[in-house]
């Protein structure tokens, strides 16, 4: 005998049979336009990204690569309340913390970004 015969499996000879091996010119057109539209997909989506600043300032801005580094976006100065008691004590102090946050929509991906402090640049150093 030469050569192989063809399996019997279900579906021989059928469009279902020859997805396996590349399908018809219209699957692959639609395959490849699924996969572009995906790709676009990837592409435009974004997520929302909080920035924070808490060691104080007056002014506070974001600048990064996500703006090709131009234009300061601002972020806003918020007071949050802390509770603290003294060890061994009843009585509770309030003390308030200043923060400035923003939320951004960026795309997925890296990106690069400095606070602008008081017309100071200022990286987080927590980061």
């Amino acid at each position: 005998m030469g050569g192989t015969q063809p399996s019997q499996e279900a579906g021989e000879g059928t469009d279902e049979s020859m997805r396996g091996v590349g399908g018809s010119a219209d699957e692959r057109s639609s395959s490849r336009k699924s996969e572009e539209k995906e790709r676009s997909r990837k592409q435009r989506a974004v997520v929302p990204t909080l920035f924070r600043w808490p060691y104080g300032g007056n002014e506070v801005f974001v600048v990064g690569s996500f703006n090709n580094w131009k234009g300061k976006v601002p972020m806003k100065k918020k007071k949050k309340k802390r509770k603290k008691t003294a060890v061994g004590s009843s009585e509770t102090n309030v003390e308030i913390d200043e923060i400035f946050t923003v939320t951004l929509d960026l795309p997925t991906g890296r990106h690069g970004y400095y606070f602008l402090v008081d017309d100071s640049w200022q990286y987080d150093p927590q980061k």
